[in-house]
């Protein structure tokens, strides 16, 4: 296991994580290099004549480095003006570096037809990697550790028995090594995440002004144990993508109880069911946005919420202009009358005020029946839904005593049925309630539904009549503004 003779700080830094600041030191160490065990397998270095022949000329070859080290270069040759360093760590160097060339070479065989062969050779090359120890910036490589890595490959690259992609694998980990880097600074590299996520939350809305605080003083450096392959505890620093992830999973907590608490204070006369219904569409959409983002996985998340809680309350909007354009009765004795008004109120509201929004593009049929019951919230009138009188339930009845009934049935464009729905429906709901006032009202959602509704009614006579009105449900029309008048 890795000891560490010394730490240098080299560089006082600072960084701040919403109203925390951190201070610390950018430094270096000089760690002594410790000896690594062989793995068992199929191939056994200590009944290989070729391994032991390698080992003991690899001995001879290195024996010479050490007798020279630390003189034998610039770098290494400052280690000399280091108090903690002492030449007898390094006597048994020319051993230590040929046993951990061979217990590799021979990890690379026993593993080659592993499942999971990268894992396991990758993780006993990075155990021989920092067995070599570390010595501080400016002084050198660790001693031997060039020799190791060709020696390595000097194996591996003469046996035709060890497959190409495990000798193009191994040769790229050590190509990694070096390459140049870019330097990193973790703790700042989490500090910047920590305060852009304290930047795209919005923390000023209701029930998140009381928990602000307390996240802006909550460190973003969280330490975690983690197991080694030998089993023991190592302590880490949280990564970047770990405190992404964690901070994804806390954004989505934090919204959703938002998002309940604001569907929570819709106004009280708005009808219950309906005010429900919304609650459910807004969580739902919420749940189903899109978590992939480049570079933070909330960012998204959050703008996403935001764009649903401004659809949220221009539906709100739109419930509250619905109650507060409605008047009383204007027909109080005709319910067929009524009924016409009412519907025609709808006609308008959808295709002129853009009450639309309130449609749910997945239950179409359910929400406009939702949205026509608001229009009947100040009516002397008794008005039903789902109605069954033996011949299956009509949408909506509207009555007053037993004399003056009015069936409205609804139908989408898109329905496949419409045309037969047409034909028979009416006359048999009409004769079951006892009624000859029946109002059919035809959603469409595109030109194409318009043209087959528009060929469907003229094919049987039934255009322009006042009973079947066709609702513009369409997203872009025209404005009034950009409208022509056609002569």
């Amino acid at each position: 296991m890795k000891i560490i003779r010394a730490c240098y700080i080299t560089n006082s830094l600072e960084a701040k994580a919403g109203d925390r600041t951190y201070t610390y030191g950018e430094g270096t160490f000089y760690a002594l290099p410790y000896p690594i065990q062989p793995t068992t397998g199929e191939h056994d270095y200590r009944h290989c004549e070729t391994c032991k022949a390698n080992h003991k000329q690899m001995i001879g070859l290195l024996k010479k480095k050490v007798k020279k080290f630390p003189n034998c270069c610039d770098s290494h040759k400052r280690l000399l003006t280091l108090r903690e360093f002492n030449r007898s760590d390094f006597k048994d160097a020319d051993k230590q570096c040929a046993d951990k060339v061979i217990f590799t070479y021979q990890h690379i065989l026993n593993k080659q037809s592993s499942p999971i062969w990268k894992v396991e050779i990758g993780e006993y090359i990075d155990k021989a990697i920092d067995s070599f120890g570390n010595f501080p910036d400016g002084y050198g490589i660790p001693f031997l550790f060039d020799d190791y890595m060709s020696f390595v490959r000097q194996l591996i690259d003469n046996n035709n028995n060890i497959r190409k992609d495990v000798v193009d694998y191994v040769n790229s980990r050590f190509d990694e090594l070096y390459k140049e880097k870019e330097k990193k600074d973790p703790i700042a590299d989490l500090c910047k995440i920590y305060d852009d996520w304290l930047n795209l939350v919005p923390f000023n809305l209701p029930f998140l002004k009381d928990v602000r605080e307390y996240f802006r003083n909550k460190s973003p450096l969280i330490i975690y144990e983690g197991e080694a392959s030998d089993n023991t505890i190592q302590h880490y620093l949280i990564s970047d993508n770990q405190l992404l992830a964690f901070l994804d999973k806390l954004t989505k907590e934090l919204l959703v109880k938002v998002g309940e608490h604001i569907a929570d204070l819709c106004d009280e006369d708005i009808n219950s069911f309906y005010r429900e219904f919304v609650r459910q569409d807004l969580l739902l959409s919420n749940q189903l946005l899109d978590k992939e983002k480049k570079n933070y996985p909330f960012a998204l998340y959050i703008e996403g919420w935001m764009k649903n809680q401004e659809d949220y309350f221009n539906k709100l909007n739109k419930l509250n202009l619905i109650q507060t354009n409605k008047s009383e009765d204007t027909y109080s004795n005709d319910s067929y009358k009524e009924s016409l008004q009412r519907v025609n109120d709808l006609k308008r509201y959808i295709e002129y005020n853009d009450i639309g929004i309130l449609i749910n593009a997945k239950y179409k049929e359910r929400s406009l029946q939702q949205v026509f019951k608001l229009f009947w919230r100040k009516t002397s009138f008794d008005f039903n839904a789902e109605v069954n009188n033996g011949r299956g339930p009509v949408d909506f009845k509207v009555s007053k005593g037993s004399q003056d009934k009015t069936i409205i049935e609804f139908k989408l464009a898109s329905n496949s049925m419409l045309e037969q729905n047409l034909l028979n429906q009416g006359p048999i709901y009409a004769q079951s309630n006892n009624t000859s006032n029946i109002i059919v009202v035809i959603f469409y959602f595109s030109i194409e539904e318009k043209e087959r509704v528009d060929t469907i009614l003229k094919k049987y006579q039934l255009t322009n009549l006042e009973n079947y009105i066709i609702i513009d449900c369409t997203k872009h029309k025209i404005s009034a503004s950009k409208a022509k008048t056609t002569k």
